[in-house]
């Protein structure tokens, strides 16, 4: 039976006796509880971490009140939004951006270029980003899996000038690629384009988002690469997501009696708050363990800062994916 419960430093033996109705315990050791509180993922970097460039978030609902950044939308490339798990090629090798290894095959990197650092999205599909992040984490590939996979390229760091010229670059280096090299192909260039007003973006991004798209990216034509988030560079969807750390459950009510009924969450901004909505019953059988990271959607705050209409969405099963 689930029991409401919150993590705390003083309660961390009490949650290595948190049940569910189809398992017999489910375990959190006091050194893993400790972990979790102390050494939280939202908590320090691999050191060899890639330097890359980030989006801002928008949401469709903030258009109107953003639009002064996108006055020049004609200036902008658009681009799907791919979900899939971000990765850095710096000429010898795939790197996650908190700049562990990625354990590719060989010959899925044999034709990348030795000279150009890039920057994109090994990606299965839309919906696949469970199956691809179980594949490209592995520390042992399996190779037959790994042909699924593609780089989905978006920039590259190693290039000089603005996006729509480092993209013109990425785009005849990538196709000499695939049109000299009679290999099997794992590189591929994210297309982009221009749209001449925010109804036209709005309009793509419905459709992007009916067919099982996540959402849209946008970059400023003009926008040089730089470390850190950028201005001039969006990631725009119907809703708002967000991550935090699961630390704890409420029992459920009615037909979820004896099952998780919601879970608490902790944000990088220590915001705590319950999350009910989202969960499929298999879901609520078997919640997200104590202290693993959780993707969740919302629509804005509420006066005291919580996200409004959390939903959940899906558990990331390493802080990589």
């Amino acid at each position: 039976m689930i029991r409401n419960h919150l993590l705390s430093a003083a309660s961390v033996e009490a949650a290595a006796n948190i049940h569910c109705s189809s398992q017999p315990k489910m375990k959190i050791s006091r050194l893993a509880g400790l972990i979790v509180i102390l050494l939280s993922p939202f908590h320090g970097q691999a050191g060899s971490a890639p330097v890359v460039m980030q989006s801002s978030s928008l949401s469709a609902t903030e258009l109107g009140e953003v639009d002064g950044h996108l006055n020049d939308i004609h200036m902008y490339l658009v681009s799907e939004k791919l979900d899939g798990i971000r990765a850095h090629w710096d000429g010898k090798q795939l790197l996650t951006r908190r700049g562990n290894l990625i354990h590719a095959p060989k010959w899925f990197t044999q034709s990348f270029p030795p000279n150009i650092a890039l920057e994109g999205e090994l990606w299965l599909g839309r919906g696949q980003f469970q199956q691809a992040s179980r594949i490209v984490l592995d520390d042992t590939p399996n190779h037959q899996q790994w042909r699924k996979v593609k780089f989905q390229v978006f920039d590259s760091p190693s290039i000089e000038g603005g996006f729509e010229t480092r993209y013109q670059v990425l785009a005849k280096n990538i196709d000499m690629i695939t049109s000299t090299n009679p290999a099997p192909h794992y590189l591929a260039l994210i297309p982009h384009t221009k749209v001449a007003s925010l109804d036209s973006l709005s309009k793509q991004l419905n459709q992007i988002e009916s067919n099982g798209g996540e959402g849209v990216m946008l970059h400023h034509q003009d926008n040089r690469y730089q470390a850190g988030t950028s201005q001039r560079l969006f990631k725009l969807k119907s809703y708002q997501d967000s991550e935090a750390t699961v630390v704890g459950y409420s029992e459920g009510q009615g037909k979820y009696q004896g099952k998780m009924g919601a879970v608490w969450v902790l944000t990088a901004n220590n915001i705590k708050f319950k999350i009910g909505s989202g969960f499929s019953d298999e879901d609520r059988q078997s919640p997200p363990p104590l202290g693993s990271i959780i993707q969740y959607r919302y629509n804005g705050y509420t006066d005291s800062g919580i996200p409004r209409f959390a939903r959940y969405m899906r558990m990331r099963e390493t802080p990589e994916s």
